[in-house]
This record gives structure tokens, sequence and C-alpha cells, in this order.
């Protein structure tokens, strides 16, 4: 019912210290993300709540709005546990030395936008159950000429840039990430230069790369 979601929102509303919960570990502190916010949240479960996806929608107690509350504590404890701790949306390449070990290829190879831990995404098939509920396909046909750059990346000390894909045509070799060398200095000490932009041209970047 409308009445339980505004309760639920109004108190999501009201949390103490609000602007505290969301935080990601750089290594060395846990820092406010600029990512994950409580507002932005909060409207997110509203539209969750009321509008959803298909048929299913967050579950905000059937009106014990203490079940709710739980409910979606749990879900932001899997959200931690997933992105938030990283300040990250998009997927990360978590492709270092004890993964490679295991699964193969190459130490934070840019490679792994491709796929990770033995996976290969683009060889991914939606079942015909999901094919139907999408009018027939569920999936986009593979584009060899995708050209894309992932928003964000963890935050950890010598985390991977963001991960990305580009037709051989562009990168003919896959670049591999190596945090040790060359040193990229701090903001603020001698040699360091600033980061590509978040806007970078896609162009611009593939040259450096």
């Amino acid at each position: 019912a409308s009445e339980d979601v505004e309760a639920f929102v109004q108190a999501l509303k009201q949390a103490s210290d609000s602007d505290n919960i969301f935080k990601y570990n750089t290594g060395t502190q846990w820092l406010p993300s600029d990512v994950y916010t409580w507002p932005d949240m909060i409207t997110a479960v509203k539209i969750m709540a009321t509008q959803g996806v298909g048929s299913d929608k967050f579950w905000i107690g059937a009106g014990t709005l203490k079940y709710g509350l739980v409910n979606l504590a749990a879900f932001l404890a899997q959200c931690m546990q997933e992105t938030i701790q990283y300040n990250a949306c998009d997927e990360n390449n978590w492709s270092d030395k004890d993964v490679v070990s295991k699964a193969g290829g190459s130490v934070y190879s840019s490679t792994s936008a491709c796929g990770q831990l033995k996976q290969s995404y683009q060889d991914y098939k939606c079942s015909a159950d999901e094919d139907e509920l999408a009018d027939g396909k569920m999936a986009c046909d593979v584009d060899p000429h995708m050209e894309k750059r992932a928003t964000t990346h963890a935050g950890w000390y010598g985390a991977p840039a963001p991960l990305f894909c580009a037709p051989k045509s562009k990168v003919p070799q896959a670049p591999r990430w190596d945090y040790k060398s060359p040193w990229c200095a701090p903001a603020g000490n001698y040699g360091h230069t600033p980061p590509f932009s978040d806007d970078v041209p896609l162009d611009t970047y593939f040259e450096y790369v």
C-alpha cells in the first residue's frame, strides 16, 4: 500500500548519522563514498517498492515496518560486501596474482573486461523463458566494434584502472595494469601527473593504453 511505502521512506529519512553509513576502504582508512549516498538509496528504495522490475518489487515488510527495515539491512550488507566497500558500481579487475594462479591469464590484464575467473561474458546465453519475457530476445548481439570505458573502479591502493573494451583495430594488444612500475606520484608530490578525467575521449585513452 502507498501508506506503507511512505512510512518506510519517512523512517529512512529519519535515520541518524546517515551521512556516515556508506563508506569505502582505501586500505588505510574508511572514507565517505561519493558513489553511494543515503538520499539516492531512499529514492531507489521507493522506486523498487512501487514500480519494481517486472512483477518483482522490493519487500518493505507487508505492513510491519521493522520487518522491512531488516530486509533492507540484509540487502545493504550484501551491497557493502559486493560494491560499497570499494566505492565502485562497475565490475572491478579482481585478477591479482592469487586469482591468476588459480584461473590462469595475466595479472590485472585489461582482458578481465571480457571475463574473469574462467568466465567468457560474451558466451553467456539467455534461457528461452528469459527471451520470451523480452518479446523474443533478452540479450544484445555481441558487438566486436564496441568501445566502452567503465565509470568507477575500486579505491584501494594500487587498484587497477576502470575496465574497458575496444576493437583490436584500436587496441591491438591488451595492456596490463602494473601498480608498482612506473611510479605514479600522489597528488601534491613531485612528478604527479593528473589521471584521465571520467569524460576523456576514448580515442585519447586508447592511444595511451
